[in-house]
């Protein structure tokens, strides 16, 4: 079991992936932005960062920065979609995805929580 921060814009989408990866057993926390996400790295120990493909380029790089300096020993997958393409060059996995939920964010989070 992996703690999973997922952050999104979308609460629909968020629900989602919380059922996804929860099913998959691992433990999530839903962020909406910066602050909440800074909140969970200090309050949890963070073994995966999902950055969905909603949020704007901006904030997922802040998100990233973040991440690097709180919880170093997380993974950072990003999630984008083909048209917007990649924001996070450094980021340990990315998954392109379609304007719905992708099937394959389960077994991605679980490859880089025992990586």
């Amino acid at each position: 079991m992996a703690v999973v921060m997922c952050l999104s814009t979308d609460d629909t989408l968020s629900q989602t992936r919380r059922m996804i990866l929860e099913s998959a057993g691992h433990r999530v926390l839903s962020v909406k932005n910066v602050p909440e996400a800074e909140r969970a790295c200090a309050e949890y120990p963070v073994d995966v960062a999902v950055i969905g493909q909603g949020v704007p380029r901006a904030e997922r790089v802040r998100v990233f920065d973040l991440l690097r300096k709180r919880c170093p020993n997380a993974k950072v997958l990003e999630l984008y979609r083909p048209s917007d393409g990649k924001a996070l060059t450094s980021a340990d996995a990315w998954l392109e995805v379609p304007v719905s939920v992708p099937p394959a964010l389960a077994q991605k989070v679980s490859e880089l929580a025992s990586s």
